[in-house]
């Protein structure tokens, strides 16, 4: 699997051999294209990186408008799929934190 490889490639590359990874958030994703579907289905149905994703956020223009315009996209577009999809992972990390750090 690419994803695999890619995570023994930055191992290597950056002399970190016991580098973990905690989660996988994959972004710019675009139900129309075959490609990413199959991607998403490959690392849900994976034993160890289905249980790392971390969530899923869609490709949305808001992002690229927000960041060339220097804004927050939650402020620049709080109502966007991409906002609603980065406030569901923010809110998900400070849940996991909030219970590691107790």
């Amino acid at each position: 699997m690419s994803v695999i490889q890619k995570i023994n490639d930055i191992r290597d590359g950056w002399r970190h051999p016991h580098l973990r990874m905690s989660g996988i958030l994959v972004t710019k994703m675009d139900n129309r294209i075959r490609g990413h579907n199959h991607l998403l289905a490959e690392l849900q149905s994976h034993s160890v990186l289905g249980g790392l994703i971390l969530g899923v956020i869609p490709a949305n223009e808001a992002v690229s408008y927000a960041h060339h315009q220097h804004m927050s996209l939650f402020n620049y577009a709080p109502k966007a799929s991409a906002s609603r999809a980065y406030a569901q992972v923010v809110a998900s990390l400070v849940r996991y934190m909030t219970k590691v750090g107790a």
